[in-house]
């Protein structure tokens, strides 16, 4: 998945651009009648009425998750915080596009869902079960003091790999 994030922070980046001429558009052509009434202003459009409260939701979370995104050292070093965030701000585009009338947000809540059931349901099925070992490695036996923890684990039965694979480990807080 990684080699394939490059993609995805730039089809969000031309979502973003997009949503922005559309409201741009909808305010300038669209909202000429309401500048009649309301005066020129933007902030007033956007929040004014549902349909354009929804747009203004849904644009607002599309660009806190980009920017949030475009940094990578956010993703590194404050990975959870930015997870959480991540699916808390799509979960808010998705509800704001359908309240705002994109009715194919009903496909993309219902795809995002279904990929959600298959990627945990493979987890829950093919997770190997093994009882690691943890112990904190202590000052004197590294060279740096930052500290660290060894885990080790018995190689479980039908554990096959080939060489340059690689495991990855979900550890919990200990």
């Amino acid at each position: 998945f990684e080699r394939m994030i490059w993609l995805h922070n730039l089809s969000s980046l031309v979502a973003v651009v997009l949503g922005g001429l559309h409201t741009y558009t909808a305010f300038e052509y669209d909202g000429s009648e309401y500048a009649k009434f309301q005066g020129n202003d933007i902030i007033k459009f956007l929040f004014d009425c549902k349909t354009n409260l929804s747009g203004t939701i849904a644009l607002g979370c599309m660009f806190l998750l980009v920017l949030l995104s475009f940094f990578r050292i956010v993703r590194y070093y404050m990975f959870q915080i930015w997870l959480s965030l991540h699916i808390i701000l799509a979960v808010g585009v998705v509800v704001g596009l359908i309240l705002h009338g994109v009715s194919e947000a009903y496909f993309i809540a219902v795809w995002w869902g279904l990929d959600l059931l298959v990627r945990y349901g493979i987890q829950a099925v093919c997770r190997y079960r093994t009882r690691a070992r943890f112990r904190r490695i202590a000052d004197g036996e590294r060279d740096t003091h930052e500290p660290a923890v060894e885990i080790s684990f018995p190689k479980p039965a039908g554990f096959d790999y080939n060489a340059g694979q690689f495991v990855q480990i979900a550890v919990p807080s200990f």
